[in-house]
C-alpha cells in the first residue's frame, strides 16, 4: 500500500480512520484504520494490505500533490454533465439553462470534496420540499457510488434535518464541531437546502464562511441584507428569471443532475406538491412521497419510535422501499389530517376585509397529544385549500400555535397581498420580541420569543392584511 493521505477522521483516537489516494492508476481512495498519527499530505508506504496499517514509512508527499490534483480533476470530469439538463417542462428548463453554469460550478465543488473524502454536511429544512431535495441528492450520490472508481462517495457526509428556516449561530457552531473531527487536503463543505433568505442566517454565515466552502440551494425571495447571496455557490431561481414555483427540492435534484443520470421525477414532484408549486402534478408519481415526507418531517417517531429525532435520507429510503410501511404511513397521514381539519373548520375566527375574508385559527391543542403531525405551517396551507374548496370566496389564513404564526394567501390574491411585506413590518415594529420571520409572498411565518406577546402580533397582522387588501385591489 502506498500513496498520499488525503483525509483523516479522529486522528490519534481509537476510532481513527484514514483515506489514502493510491499512487497507482487513476484517482481512487483506500480506507484504513491505524494507531499511527498520520497527516494529510504525507506519503506513506506500508506492507500491510488489510484494513489496518500498523507500520509505515512516512515522508513528505507535497511534491506529488499537483499530480494528485490532476488525477482527481480527471475523475470529476469523467462523471460531470456539461450540457444543461432538460426535464421536458419548458418554463422549468429555461430557468435551469440560465442556472446551469452556476450549478456546474457547485457540482464540481461537491465532486472534488467527495473525491478527497472531505467532510460534507448537508442541512435541509424539515418539510416535504427540503426533505425531497436531500433525498434526491442522496439517491443521486448513491447512483454515483455504484460507478467505477468512486467507491462509496457518501462516506463522510452528515445529513441534518433543520427545524428552522434560518442558519443561526447554534447550527454553525454544531457544524464546526463536526468538521473539527477531520483533517483534510480540502476544506469541509456545507450544503444548505431550502433554508430561506432571512437576515437571521447572517450570524451563522459569518461564523462558517471562512471555515467551510458553502453550497446554498434555495427558492425563497431574497431579503435585503441577506449575506447568503454573496456566496460564490449560492443558487436561487429568483436570480435567473424564476420564482418560488421552482422549489428547493427540484433545485437540489437538478443540481445533482450535474453528475447523475438517475430519474428523480417522482422525488421532484413530491417537492412540487409539498410546496404548492404551479408545476406540481397531483395524482402522478411522487404524490404518496409528498404525504409521507410531510408526516416524517413533522414527527418521525410515528415511523421509527423515539430512537432518533434526526430524519436522514437513510430513514426515508427505508420507508419508501417498504411497500407495506409506505401505504400504512400514507393512509395514517391522510386520516389524521381529515380529523384535524374537521376540528379546525369549527374553530375559525373570521375578519371581513375588502374582497376577502381573513381566517384566524388557534391551533394549540388541535392535534393528538401523541403526534406533532400536522405541523402548523403545513396545516395552514391545507386549511386554505379546504376553505377555498368549500366555495366561501377569497380567503387569507393565519394559524398560530405557541410561539409560531403561519400565514397563507391563495395565488388568486398574490397581486394584492404580500406576506413578506407583512412579516417585514411586524419585525420592524416589534423587533424586541420577534425571533425570526420570513418566507414567500404567499406563504410566510413568524416566531416570537414569548407566546404572551402573540396577541399583539396577531392584531397587527390582521390590520396589515386588511390594509393591503383595501389599498392594492
Amino acid at each position: 500500500m502506498k500513496g498520499i493521505v488525503v483525509c483523516s477522521k479522529n486522528a490519534g483516537k481509537s476510532t481513527a480512520r484514514y483515506y489514502l489516494a493510491d499512487e497507482e492508476g487513476e484517482f481512487a481512495l483506500r480506507e484504513f484504520d491505524s494507531p499511527l498519527i498520520l497527516k494529510p499530505g504525507e506519503y506513506i508506504e506500508s506492507e500491510d494490505t488489510g484494513g489496518t496499517v500498523h507500520t509505515a514509512d512516512i515522508s513528505d508527499g507535497s511534491g506529488a500533490l499537483t499530480a494528485l490534483s490532476e488525477k482527481a480533476g480527471r475523475a470529476v470530469d469523467a462523471v460531470r454533465r456539461t450540457e444543461p439538463y432538460s426535464g421536458g417542462v419548458a418554463r422549468i428548463d429555461e430557468v435551469t439553462a440560465r442556472m446551469w453554469v452556476r450549478l456546474i460550478g457547485a457540482g464540481t465543488l461537491l465532486l472534488r470534496k467527495l473525491a478527497y473524502a472531505a467532510p460534507v454536511i448537508v442541512r435541509f429544512h424539515n418539510d416535504a420540499d427540503g426533505a425531497s431535495g436531500a433525498y434526491g441528492l442522496y439517491a443521486s450520490l448513491r447512483d454515483l457510488s455504484a460507478g467505477a472508481g468512486w467507491a462509496d462517495c457518501r462516506r463522510n457526509i452528515t445529513w441534518i434535518m433543520n427545524s428552522s428556516v434560518s442558519y443561526g449561530a447554534y447550527e454553525a457552531s454544531s457544524d464546526i464541531m463536526i468538521a473539527n473531527n477531520y483533517e483534510c487536503l480540502e476544506r469541509p463543505l456545507l450544503v444548505i437546502i431550502d433554508f430561506g433568505t432571512s437576515t437571521e442566517s447572517n450570524p451563522g454565515i459569518g461564523l462558517v464562511k471562512d471555515k467551510f466552502d458553502i453550497i446554498w440551494l434555495d427558492h425563497h425571495p431574497m431579503v435585503e441584507g441577506f449575506r447568503g447571496r454573496d456566496l460564490e455557490n449560492y443558487v436561487n431561481p429568483w436570480e435567473f428569471g424564476g420564482d418560488s414555483n421552482y422549489t428547493a427540492g427540484l433545485l437540489a435534484c437538478t443540481f445533482a443532475k450535474t453528475f447523475s443520470r438517475i430519474d428523480t421525477a417522482g422525488i421532484e414532484n413530491a417537492s412540487l406538491i409539498g410546496d404548492y408549486s404551479d408545476f406540481s402534478r397531483p395524482g402522478e408519481a411522487g404524490s404518496d412521497i409528498s404525504v409521507i415526507l410531510d408526516l416524517l418531517t413533522s414527527d418521525m417517531r410515528i415511523a421509527f419510535g423515539s430512537a432518533t429525532d434526526n430524519l436522514t435520507p437513510y430513514e426515508i429510503d427505508k420507508v419508501l422501499n417498504d411497500a407495506a410501511k409506505r401505504k400504512e404511513l400514507a393512509d395514517f397521514a391522510r386520516m389524521r389530517l381529515d380529523d384535524v381539519m374537521d376540528a379546525a373548520l369549527g374553530a375559525l375566527k373570521q375578519y371581513r376585509a375588502d374582497g376577502a375574508t381573513i381566517y384566524v385559527l388557534d391551533y394549540e391543542g388541535m392535534r393528538d397529544d401523541q403526534s406533532k403531525f400536522p405541523l402548523p405551517g403545513r396545516f395552514s396551507s391545507k386549511l386554505l385549500d379546504r376553505i377555498i374548496g368549500n366555495g366561501t370566496g377569497p380567503a387569507v389564513v393565519v394559524v398560530h400555535s405557541g410561539k409560531y404564526i403561519s400565514m397563507r394567501v391563495p395565488k388568486s390574491l398574490e397581486q394584492r397581498v404580500d406576506l413578506t411585506a407583512v412579516v417585514g413590518s411586524v419585525k420592524e415594529s416589534h423587533e424586541e420580541f420577534i425571533e425570526a420571520g420570513g418566507g414567500h409572498r404567499t406563504a410566510s411565518g413568524i416566531k416570537i420569543a414569548d407566546a404572551g406577546d402573540k396577541s399583539k402580533v396577531l392584531k397587527e397582522i390582521v390590520s396589515l392584511l386588511k390594509t393591503q387588501l383595501s389599498t392594492l385591489g
